[in-house]
């Protein structure tokens, strides 16, 4: 499509990427929003994958862009929040161009109030991981490879960059492969591939070293699958991850409310009646081929219970999905995209006054103790409560990261003197590991402190931390 109205078109797609780029920015996360945010935040300051700074596989492009501009002078949570909002603002951009490709200039406009407001790209387009960047390098290599005059050279650069932000989108990537070579573009791709891997991969092994790089590699892979991960062998309730997987696409991905989603059912039912004969010609398998893979890849391998986050690929790929149906009625546009701002603009503002719930008990041990003579033991909440005690001098309280209560005791015993005020965070496992019914240790007592929480829509992983006063008691 040429001519003055596909200028036009192109213009106002171009600055409404802007417009979603600044509402991000304007909505932007003002403290690290969980533990994997704050081990993004401290690898800018000192990369080093053995401390989680961040963790393995390390994201390698995400972290050398955060740690080029904090060394310009940004503050690391600024410098991640900066290339999340400009990526969301370049996904808007990229979802755009796919939209119009396989179904016209009115289904590329229609995506982008959609991109803006949908809560699982709203949330994660304005804070400091690398699911925001990851996403828009996939969205682009996939809008290069297909658009109307290819750049397969760019889209396979695109693809390889994708890799070293989140190498969890490896099957996206087998999915890219496959397009490329149904459309006969193989060389230039490869090539473009192949630079975008060695810009990224050769640097990566040269700092961390490629010993330490297959070790770390062993064990996080061991941890993530038999322990920690969240995959299908260490949660293996089928049904729990079908729901918790639709939960995150549906309720976290696009409106995190029973009432909106059900009313953009309606509006979807409505419109598919309505015009089955346009919907049924729209290109709806080659969308859902692509993210197949991926969608498997998630279900069983990541962390989809307390995690959904994982699933914006396929969050992506049903608002393009979205788009198309409704591009054809301004007021069923309108009518979605009301109801989506409405629940993800209360939300937006929510977060930007609740703190994580393990900042607001940073903060509170912080002015309720005595500096320097309170010690409080956890486990990822302690990189909050770290940060905390860093920011002053002397520091309002120790901090030491312990998974058992019996570990914690044991160091205790071979102190001089205890700290006036013990307390552990609700992450502790009080029965160190001997089911709950086992008994708490002799001479200790535990008493309930203050709870502290956040909406789960924004934090599913630990949307509440309770803190509990160990005290000692002699017989």
């Amino acid at each position: 499509m040429g001519g003055p109205r596909a200028r036009l078109y192109v213009l106002l797609i171009s600055l409404a990427s802007l417009l979603v780029a600044a509402l991000r920015w304007f909505t932007r996360a003002r403290v690290a929003d969980d533990y994997d945010s704050m081990n993004f935040l401290l690898g800018m300051s000192r990369y080093d994958l053995s401390k989680f700074q961040p963790q393995f596989p390390g994201y390698p492009v995400f972290m050398a862009l955060g740690t080029a501009l904090h060394r310009l002078g940004l503050a690391p949570l600024t410098a991640a929040v900066a290339i999340s909002c400009l990526a969301a603002g370049a996904s808007t951009l990229g979802l755009a161009s796919i939209a119009w490709r396989l179904a016209g200039p009115r289904a590329a406009l229609a995506s982008i109030p959609l991109q803006a407001v949908a809560w699982l790209p709203w949330l994660l387009g304005s804070g400091a991981l690398s699911d925001s960047l990851g996403v828009s390098l996939a969205i682009a290599s996939f809008a290069l490879v297909i658009a109307e005059t290819p750049h397969p050279l760019l889209g396979g650069i695109a693809g390889a960059l994708m890799l070293g932000v989140r190498l969890s989108y490896w099957p996206l990537a087998l999915s890219l492969l496959v397009v490329v070579l149904l459309r006969q573009r193989q060389v230039a791709f490869a090539a473009g591939f192949g630079a975008g891997l060695a810009a990224w991969l050769v640097p990566f092994v040269a700092v961390v070293g490629m010993k330490n790089l297959m070790h770390l590699g062993r064990v996080h892979v061991a941890g993530h699958f038999g322990q920690w991960g969240g995959s299908v062998v260490t949660k293996p309730n089928l049904w729990r991850r079908a729901g918790a997987f639709a939960r995150d696409i549906f309720y976290d991905g696009l409106a995190p409310s029973v009432w909106a989603l059900a009313a953009i059912a309606v509006v979807v039912v409505a419109l598919s009646i309505l015009e089955r004969d346009r919907l049924r010609a729209l290109p709806w398998r080659p969308v859902l081929l692509v993210l197949a893979p991926y969608a498997l890849w998630a279900f069983f391998a990541q962390n989809i219970l307390e995690q959904p986050r994982h699933v914006l690929p396929l969050v992506e790929g049903l608002l393009l999905l979205l788009a198309m149906v409704l591009c054809s009625s301004n007021l069923a546009q309108v009518a979605v995209f009301a109801l989506m701002l409405v629940v993800s603009g209360r939300l937006a503002l929510e977060r930007d006054a609740v703190p994580p719930a393990a900042a607001q008990a940073a903060d509170w041990l912080a002015t309720h103790q005595t500096a320097g003579d309170t010690l409080v033991a956890g486990t990822r909440s302690v990189r909050f409560f770290q940060a905390e005690a860093d920011r002053v001098s002397p520091p309002p309280f120790q901090v030491r990261e312990d998974p058992w209560l019996s570990g914690l005791i044991g160091e205790l015993a071979r102190v001089d003197r205890l700290p006036s005020a013990l307390w552990v965070t609700s992450e502790v496992d009080l029965h160190s590991g001997a089911g709950d019914t086992a008994p708490l240790p002799s001479q200790w007592q535990l008493d309930p402190g203050p709870t502290f929480c956040r909406d789960a829509r924004i934090d599913r992983f630990q949307p509440c931390l309770l803190l509990l006063q160990l005290t000692w008691r002699p017989h």
